[in-house]
């Protein structure tokens, strides 16, 4: 029996905004839930499906890249976290290294409604994005909704997809710490890690912008139980640099790390 799309999607719980496409790319906003309770988060995500032998880019992108920007329209008290962004890969555009995505990639974001919040919300959002080719770049931006209604958790069809998005965003490893000395033209960091830990299994990537050269490739060396690598310093480093964080991505499939180091 045919059912319009508008019961279809109620009868499969999909909170999804409808998918925008726009410079090479399709932007959908997605939720594990149709409903909300005040005061308690909602995880929604972002989910770009960039066409092929296209890219777009992490929140550190490298050379001549742009991050994903969002502008937010939340109802009244409601607030929204951080676009989060899974590990990414590493390509060329023409001559400039950059970091970010091929092909489909989910960056999850919390929305909050405050206590007391009552009745029916419609969140909108534009993201707007930069995809490139070895020969261009074009910019993309999308205006997206999502409408909630108070009640228990609802589960949507896309709950799935955003959990499992969740497992790639690098979390910080109590085990491992970064140390960074400094020089004129380098940065000699040091890896603090347990004896088992192997830096063959992990690519890493530089979270902060402008501190290490994106072209630079992580050569770690043991040093007992550390591992020291010399990496050259972007041209756009300050004169000293405060803070870097690093990503680890593991070759195995294991969940990303996350470590950081900040200038006492």
């Amino acid at each position: 029996m045919f059912l319009p799309t508008f019961f279809l999607m109620a009868s499969l719980g999909v909170a999804a905004a409808v998918p925008v496409k726009s410079g090479k790319t399709q932007a959908e906003w997605l939720s594990t839930s149709q409903t909300y309770t005040a005061g308690q988060e909602i995880q929604t995500a972002l989910r770009l499906v960039v066409d092929e032998h296209w890219h777009t880019y992490w929140s550190n992108p490298g050379e001549g890249g742009m991050k994903i920007s969002v502008k937010w329209d939340l109802p009244k008290g409601w607030t929204a976290g951080e676009l989060e962004h899974p590990f990414p890969k590493r390509f060329m555009t023409g001559e400039l290294p950059g970091f970010g995505y091929e092909g489909t990639v989910i960056f999850p974001v919390k929305l909050t409604p405050p206590p007391g919040f009552t009745g029916s919300a419609v969140a909108k959002a534009k993201f707007s994005w930069l995809t490139c080719n070895e020969q261009q770049c074009l910019p993309g931006n999308a205006s997206l909704d999502l409408t909630f209604t108070a009640g228990p958790p609802s589960p949507t069809a896309d709950e799935t997809t955003i959990l499992e998005a969740l497992k790639k965003i690098p979390q910080v490893h109590p085990g491992l710490q970064l140390s960074v000395t400094e020089s004129t033209k380098t940065l000699k960091l040091t890896l603090h890690a347990p004896a088992e830990f192997e830096v063959a299994n992990y690519d890493f990537f530089p979270l902060t912008p402008q501190v290490i050269d994106s072209a630079a490739h992580f050569r770690f060396v043991k040093n007992g139980t550390d591992w020291t690598a010399d990496l050259p310093k972007s041209e756009y480093a300050p004169a000293r640099v405060p803070e870097l964080d690093l990503v680890l991505a593991s070759k195995s499939g294991q969940p990303p790390l996350l470590v950081r180091w900040k200038m006492k």
